[in-house]
């Protein structure tokens, strides 16, 4: 079963920028982003009426700022991003995601951490740099402005993770995917009525296959996944789960070559020294640090 949850998860996870790419070609960046929290926020929200006695407890300000942080700014960034990038280089960047996450925690947290662990940062860091430098004079697309929005996605995943972490340790997952969902989705639901998002679904071709994959990558890959992660935590520990940061980038790359993006050599000669960065940050010396997806 904890093979079966990674390799889903994995799956769900590494297509999440395929399904931007495909629903883009039918809405604006800020109607895809909107549209995603939106329907994670409902799929979701069944849960959080069902445990609504406990939710008076609950540290509420902290969540909210998770929800913004973890699922909301993320969502928008990368819809923005991906329309000046592939698929298979944004997979690949979200991977910096731990390797964030452990310098914010030393950084902003006071965590002290392993030699190797910051080695590991570093050597994270050379990776995507690598991979920027080598795409803006070979086949795979990059550009600073594109490239920054999921650079600063990353980050704000890395505050999310470690606010979950010294925070909310004591607060059940799906309360704060819940509610952090509630946060960003009831705001983004209201500002969708009252944009044009009719009449794209009426007048332009496509629409609704795109509204499709937008409600896959809401009601899946991120409101469902959030309760397989939480599970397979659960059943196989932390360190097994945080595994899923090496597979998704595997799987956004074969979805991009597969879907006719080109990749080349020394991409993957920088995506290996990315993921050796991320597996050597993410030791679990001192608490593995859990992977946050896109939304």
């Amino acid at each position: 079963m904890p093979l079966l949850l990674l390799g889903l998860l994995s799956l769900v996870w590494g297509s999440s920028f395929l399904l931007m790419k495909r629903a883009l070609l039918a809405f604006q960046p800020a109607q895809l982003g909107a549209l995603r929290m939106a329907i994670a926020a409902a799929c979701l929200l069944p849960l959080v009426v069902r445990s609504r006695p406990a939710l008076r407890s609950l540290p509420w300000r902290d969540i909210a700022l998770v929800g913004i942080l973890g699922n909301g700014l993320p969502a928008f960034l990368f819809a923005h991003a991906q329309t000046g990038l592939d698929s298979g280089t944004t997979g690949v960047l979200n991977s910096l995601t731990p390797v964030f996450a452990v310098a914010m925690g030393v950084l902003v947290f006071g965590e002290r951490v392993a030699k190797l662990r910051l080695f590991g940062v570093a050597l994270g860091l050379v990776g995507a740099a690598c991979l920027v430098l080598a795409g803006s004079h070979g086949p795979m697309r990059f550009d600073v402005l594109h490239t920054g929005m999921v650079l600063a996605a990353t980050l704000c995943y890395a505050v999310s993770v470690n606010l979950i972490r010294h925070r909310l340790a004591a607060v059940s997952p799906l309360h704060i995917a819940g509610l952090g969902l509630l946060t960003v989705g009831i705001p983004s639901a209201i500002w969708l009525l009252a944009t044009d998002i009719g009449a794209t679904l009426r007048d332009v071709p496509g629409a609704w296959t795109a509204l499709g994959y937008v409600t896959i990558l809401a009601a899946i890959g991120t409101a469902l996944s959030v309760v397989l992660y939480s599970r397979l935590i659960q059943t196989a520990g932390a360190v097994f789960a945080t595994s899923v940061t090496y597979l998704i980038p595997v799987v956004a790359l074969t979805w991009g070559v597969l879907d006719g993006e080109p990749i080349g050599v020394v991409h993957m000669a920088g995506l290996g020294t990315l993921l050796v960065g991320v597996w050597l940050a993410n030791r679990p010396a001192s608490g593995p640090v859990l992977v946050r997806n896109a939304g």
